[in-house]
């Protein structure tokens, strides 16, 4: 299974905004047809568990 920094590396990658910062990462990313996607990402460093993935 992945781990949660895993997920934060693709979103940097992946061309994702950081817009906030708590004990989660908070990502969007507009698409071409304007619609926003937004995802939150715990700051753990463990495993995520399978049904999140």
């Amino acid at each position: 299974m992945p781990r949660w920094s895993d997920l934060k590396r693709f979103c940097d990658r992946d061309g994702w905004e950081l817009y906030k910062q708590t004990e989660h990462y908070f990502f969007r990313k507009t698409e071409e047809n304007g619609n926003v996607r937004r995802i939150k990402i715990s700051m753990g460093t463990g495993e995520m568990q399978g049904h999140l993935w």
